[in-house]
């Protein structure tokens, strides 16, 4: 299936025109703000492009955008009067830290290049910026699904990509999330090439260096790096290293030489962050929640809670389709996961490639029930799950194929794209339009 190069192309291109006509509508529909965190996010980055004096009116812009675009009517409270001037005392969101910088300094440098006249001029930007990004997310996950499955099983996880509700809300939402996707889809197409032996030193240091974009690009981004560092040791256990050739170690060194001293060059810059460091490592060791407190009926619905808001959830958690919509995303999620399960035991020489897709979502997973569930109480977010998206559609994929009979595998494809854009359009006409086109 899809053997030639110029059709796997042609089939990626469409996917990804395909998200591209869905980030439009999204982004005519869905107002600015609505993405979880969005104002503490862009505040951040717009106000790197500024003076320190004028930094302090930004917050305050943010809020009056918010009030003009009609945020706290949409949660049916009324805005605040006075209206505060932070974000801080508004949300009990911090103003941030810039110890995780390099978000935060790529829009920055977006905005400085695009110029916008005004902030909510700036905001548009930024969500440009993220599409942009959720773009080369889904590029670089095809990228590396096919080095590890082949063209079907790539074209099928994209197919999903593109088509996925939850992710097309990231996609145009001003949020850090954008970035360490891009690293966690990076990392796994640079594990593959580690994997399938595709210049194994080079990708090595590509496999690090990404791994360590994303940890100065967001804390969550601390799972990539345990990731990385398991690949890479276990391929140095594996693989018999007298068959590299000296430029590959030469090329290797140079980059991950190079790599560290960008990194390190943009934490100096921003300066001040070790401290910052020191206190997210203690906050991460601190568990506010301790398990003896935890009941079993609360972890089923943690569960639960992390299925249902993993396909469609809009707003900051506020608006869910119907049940029944909801019970179709709960049968596609369980359904896939499970018949990968079955895949797993069953593919023989393929399994190494399996164990790798599990391993990243099985990492991923872990870390967010640990950090949302037990060191900072709350609901759980489809965003968290995001980094290792490109290995969660490959097992939902195969998954789904493996649910249904053989007989059926012929028409598999075409039946999931009709499912997934039937869930889509239904996504649009009972939570996104009917929510904010008033």
């Amino acid at each position: 299936m899809m053997s030639r190069p110029g059709t796997e192309r042609a089939v990626l291109a469409g996917l990804l025109a395909l998200f591209i006509c869905r980030a439009v509508v999204a982004g005519a529909i869905v107002p600015p703000w609505q993405g979880p965190d969005e104002p503490t996010h862009f505040s951040l980055a717009y106000g790197l492009t500024m003076p320190t004096l004028a930094q302090q009116r930004v917050e305050r812009g943010v809020l009056e955008s918010m009030v003009r675009h009609g945020w706290w009517d949409l949660y049916e409270d009324p805005p605040p009067d006075p209206l505060p001037t932070s974000l801080t005392f508004l949300f009990g969101l911090g103003p941030g830290t810039l110890a995780q910088p390099l978000y935060y300094g790529l829009g920055a440098a977006v905005l400085r290049l695009s110029g916008p006249p005004d902030l909510e001029t700036a905001y548009v930007h930024l969500r440009v910026l993220s599409v942009v990004l959720a773009i080369i997310t889904l590029a670089v996950g095809w990228a590396g699904t096919r080095l590890l499955f082949g063209p079907e099983i790539a074209a099928g996880a994209a197919a999903i990509g593109a088509l996925h509700p939850q992710f097309l809300l990231a996609a145009v939402s001003v949020n850090s999330d954008a970035l360490l996707n891009v690293c966690g889809a990076f990392v796994w197409w640079q594990a593959a090439r580690v994997i399938t032996g595709r210049q194994r030193a080079f990708s090595l240091a590509l496999l690090l260096i990404g791994a360590a974009a994303a940890l100065f690009t967001k804390r969550l981004g601390t799972v990539l790096v345990a990731v990385a560092a398991t690949v890479a040791a276990a391929s140095l256990f594996t693989y018999r290293w007298r068959r590299l050739e000296r430029r590959d170690l030469v090329m290797a060194g140079v980059l991950g030489g190079a790599g560290a001293a960008v990194l390190v060059g943009v934490t100096l810059v921003f300066g001040g962050e070790v401290d910052a460091w020191a206190r997210y490592v203690g906050n991460a060791l601190t568990i506010r929640r301790p398990l003896e407190t935890a009941t079993i009926a609360e972890a089923f619905n943690f569960l639960r809670m992390t299925v249902d808001y993993s396909w469609l959830i809009a707003g900051w958690l506020r608006f869910e389709p119907p049940d029944a919509w909801i019970w179709m995303s709960r049968l596609l999620i369980i359904g896939g996961m499970a018949g990968a399960a079955v895949v797993l035991f069953e593919s023989g020489a393929d399994r190494p490639r399996f164990v790798m897709a599990w391993f990243f979502v099985a990492a991923q997973v872990t870390a967010m029930l640990f950090a949302v569930f037990w060191t900072i109480p709350s609901a759980p977010q489809a965003r968290y799950l995001f980094p290792v998206f490109a290995p969660i559609t490959v097992l939902l994929y195969v998954g789904l194929k493996r649910s249904v009979p053989r007989t059926f595998h012929q028409h598999w494809p075409v039946a999931l794209v009709l499912v997934l854009a039937a869930m889509d359009v239904t996504g649009f006409t009972t939570v996104h339009i009917p929510t904010y086109i008033r």
